[in-house]
């Protein structure tokens, strides 16, 4: 049977939300499966991110840069990497460090490399060492074997990770000293950096040197094109880098303020650079570089430089070197400045200088003075892909009057012309190079002034794989020069400079080899004396001495020294030995004093004259003597009717350079004639202590059938000649006769002095006297008495006629002579007692006295005393007159 139930009365069964939906159903099941895995996947990401940069990126960095990387903490903030305490180790040392790193890590389209998106570095620290001055390779201490191999495909562009955009701060490089690991200074810098479009990396940023800023910028592609560097300073204050720029030039000081801008372009290999400075003041040992204008304000240094693949120019305005010289350089008049060219397989080099070298103190004291000797200096230089090589170099004097530079001591050089020409060619380190400096110049100082007309300096050098050869000569044409009252006039001069030179001397002389020098002058003087002439061959040997040979041509006949020896360059300056001689004669040699000066006595020496000495310098020392020997020979003056026979003297100049010799030099003579006055044989024993001061031990002459003794006196020059003469038994009727008062003959001596004094005036004897022997009388006969009693009274009696008779022959007791010299006379009293020696043709009456009675007995008077007052021409006597 079937049953069917009522449905209009039953309650209807109510449905869940998701069972009438099914479909939203399962999307929220999905939704929060998702979002559960979604949310595993986050935390996947966050803790696999650090690892992708410790095992993928930090690796790559480490086999591509070759550096050992470590950090002490990395950590994922959202999307942002940060990474603290990396430090980057190359060959042991702590090459870079960095306080923080952090970036977005990203994947470029289409590249391998991982992406650094916004990439900020804090405390970024890179340490450099520094020796004498330079980096060290930070290489340098590693073996070849723990150096890391770069992947062999890798491109030196290539980078291990693209950079979208990067930002360095708050980082600086460290300058360590190498060895001892001191800093030596922290350079803070600053970086920006973004991708191009290009594929390529822009910088910007800002270092600061010692608190200087200086900003750059720059591109760099892989492909290297568009890629290029500038920068830009404005004021730096260059002092800040003294200390920095004397670890590799001890001692320099710069100062000044730099402002410069300089680009350099990769892609068209381009570089422009153009630079100032301000108030320029660079000192290095005794270089010292300023501007161009005062002191107090120089002018600024600007220097330009424009360089491209094949050119390179180079362009300043003025330079001024202050010490040692002072020196202007600015490039010259038809060249602009320097430029470096290459045209294929041809590289040149040309350009040109101006240089002014001057003193400002010689404008200030000289009138009409410029103060400058300026030159032009123009070169030009080759070179192939052969090493074939050419180069020329030319200087110019510019043609300006009264040019000249004032040298240390105050000797003022003042070219008058000058040029330069170098020339040389080779291949490599082979070649030749030929030069000439050719000139004229005059010079004037204190102890130097000279007249050059014509100089050259001129040679090669040529060189070669192991070898080297330099030959060259200095020479002077008709120089006249002075010093120090030494006048050298007609002076010619070729000296060699050669090196090596292994040749012996024996074989250069003999061969006469067009390469050896020499030397000569004519008109050699010192003051108002002739020195004569020198001629000499000049050759070097092979230890870089020179050898002299030649002759010193006196301005006397027949007498000229030969001498020789050798002169090199020693530790403290020149040093030389000279030998020289005068030879031996077998004839009489002449000297004419007179040839020496016109100023000088007609003085003529005839006989066997011969001499030799030596000269040696050097070391600051100098030492020469000379030893003269005159034998047999005669001295004349026919001026002063004086001659001397048998005249003998040894002479031994012990120092040249003083003009001294040791004592007892001694002059002999047989016998001599003075004027009027006759000697008999003498001899003199002296000293020379200088030219002009002479000091005379002892003298003794035969005078008068007796001797005159000269004790020591010093003579000098312009001062007169004192002394005293000590007369020992002159005859006295040879006295008298001397001085022509009378003639006289007879026996007796006086003895006594006589103070002389040689003078320009001539000869003066004051108060000189003479007695005889006391108890000891002598006789007297004068064959013209008459002549000598017309000094006993102006009239004439019969008193005078007594004496008269009375002299003829007349036995005295005693005498005496008194002299005095009155102006160009000598006064001399005698005072004589005795008696005539025989019977006078005279009478005697009261009322007449005295009568002459020639036939009588005579008479004999038993004493009867004279004194006389005689006046004798001593000047003319002795011709000083003339």
């Amino acid at each position: 049977m079937k049953l069917e139930a009522d449905s209009s009365n039953a309650k209807p069964v109510k449905k869940s939300f998701f069972a009438r939906r099914p479909s939203l159903k399962l999307l929220l099941t999905l939704s929060m499966y998702s979002a559960i895995l979604f949310i595993f996947f986050l935390f996947a990401v966050y803790f696999s991110i650090p690892g992708i940069v410790s095992r993928i990126v930090i690796p790559r960095l480490s086999n591509a840069t070759e550096m050992d990387i470590s950090y002490e903490f990395m950590s994922l903030s959202g999307d942002r990497v940060h990474i603290s305490g990396m430090k980057i180790d190359l060959a042991s040392k702590n090459f870079l460090s960095a306080d923080s790193i952090s970036f977005v890590l990203g994947k470029a389209d289409g590249a391998i490399a991982p992406q650094l998106m916004d990439l900020k570095i804090s405390g970024l620290q890179a340490r450099l060492f520094i020796k004498n001055g330079k980096p060290v390779n930070p290489f340098s201490g590693m073996t070849k074997s723990d150096k890391p191999i770069a992947p062999q495909n890798s491109s030196p562009f290539s980078l291990p990770v693209v950079i979208d955009n990067c930002e360095i701060r708050n980082s600086s490089l460290i300058l360590l000293a190498s060895g001892t690991g001191g800093e030596i200074t922290r350079i803070p810098f600053t970086v920006n950096a973004r991708q191009t479009d290009g594929k390529g990396l822009f910088f910007e940023g800002k270092i600061r040197p010692f608190m200087q800023k200086i900003s750059f910028c720059g591109e760099f592609n892989p492909s290297g094109s568009g890629s290029y560097l500038s920068f830009n300073c404005d004021q730096i204050d260059l002092s800040c880098f003294d200390h920095f720029a004397a670890l590799k030039a001890k001692g320099l000081q710069i100062a000044g303020d730099l402002s410069a801008n300089g680009n350099l372009d990769f892609s068209k290999k381009s570089l422009k650079l153009s630079a100032r400075i301000d108030k320029p003041d660079i000192r290095w040992k005794n270089v010292r570089i300023g501007g161009a204008a005062s002191l107090s304000n120089p002018a600024p240094i600007k220097l330009e430089l424009s360089a491209d693949e094949n050119a390179c120019e180079i362009s300043f305005n003025r330079i001024r070197l202050l010490e040692p010289l002072p020196v202007f350089i600015r490039p010259g008049e038809k060249k602009s400045g320097i430029k470096i060219a290459r045209d294929g397989r041809l590289s040149t080099l040309t350009g040109g200088l101006s240089v002014h070298i001057g003193n400002s103190k010689l404008r200030k004291n000289i009138s009409g003075f410029h103060g400058y000797m300026p030159m032009d200096i123009d070169f030009k230089a080759s070179l192939d892909s052969e090493m074939f090589w050419n180069f020329e170099l030319a200087q110019r004097l510019l043609e300006r009057d009264s040019t000249a530079v004032m040298l240390p001591d105050g000797t003022l050089l003042k070219p008058e012309k000058l040029n330069t020409r170098i020339r040389g060619e080779g291949r490599g380190n082979t070649g030749k190079v030929n030069f000439a400096i050719i000139g004229s110049a005059s010079v004037s100082g204190a102890s130097l002034n000279a007249e050059i007309p014509s100089f050259e300096y001129f040679g090669s050098a040529s060189f070669g794989e192991k070898n080297a050869q330099f030959r060259s000569f200095a020479k002077l044409s008709d120089a006249n020069m002075e010093m120090n009252g030494l006048k050298i006039g007609n002076l010619s001069l070729l000296l060699p400079l050669k090196w090596p030179d292994t040749e012996s001397p024996l074989v250069r002389v003999k061969s006469k080899r067009y390469d050896m020098g020499f030397v000569a002058a004519q008109g050699m003087s010192f003051g108002k004396f002739k020195l004569g002439s020198i001629e000499s061959q000049i050759y070097q040997d092979d230890g870089f001495a020179y050898i002299f040979a030649g002759a010193f041509r006196t301005p006397f006949k027949d007498a000229a020294i030969d001498f020789s020896g050798a002169c090199k360059k020693g530790l403290n300056g020149f040093q030389g030995d000279f030998q020289m001689i005068l030879p031996e004669n077998s004839s009489d040699r002449t000297i004419r004093i007179r040839d020496m000066s016109e100023a000088l006595d007609d003085i003529e020496l005839k006989g066997l004259i011969s001499g030799k000495g030596s000269l040696s310098f050097g070391a600051g020392r100098k030492s020469g003597n000379f030893d003269l020997s005159i034998k047999n020979a005669s001295l004349s003056a026919p001026d002063k009717n004086a001659q001397m026979d048998g005249f003998q003297m040894d002479l031994a100049i012990s120092d040249l350079f003083s003009f001294s010799s040791p004592p007892e030099q001694s002059i002999k003579f047989s016998k001599a004639k003075y004027g009027k006055l006759n000697f008999g044989d003498g001899s003199l024993v002296f000293q020379v202590e200088s030219p002009k001061k002479y000091y005379i031990d002892v003298g003794d002459f035969s005078f008068c059938k007796g001797k005159l003794h000269m004790h020591s006196s010093r003579f000098q020059a312009g001062m007169g000649f004192k002394s005293v003469l000590y007369c020992d038994r002159l005859n006295l009727a040879e006295f008298i006769n001397q001085f022509a008062a009378a003639r006289a003959s007879g026996e007796g001596n006086v003895n006594g002095r006589m103070p002389i004094l040689i003078d320009k005036a001539g000869l003066q004897i004051n108060d000189g006297f003479l007695y005889s022997t006391p108890g000891v009388g002598g006789k007297i006969a004068f064959s013209e008495a008459k002549t000598l009693t017309d000094y006993l009274a102006e009239s004439k009696n019969q008193n005078i006629e007594i004496a008269s008779e009375a002299l003829k022959e007349f036995d005295y007791d005693w005498v005496k002579l008194r002299m005095q010299s009155v102006e160009r006379d000598l006064s001399c009293k005698i005072s004589m007692y005795g008696k005539p020696s025989h019977f006078l043709p005279f009478g005697f009456d009261e009322n007449n006295g005295f009568f002459r009675d020639p036939d009588g007995s005579g008479v004999k008077l038993n004493g009867i005393q004279f004194d006389f007052n005689l006046l004798f021409p001593l000047q003319d006597l002795m011709q000083f007159n003339r």
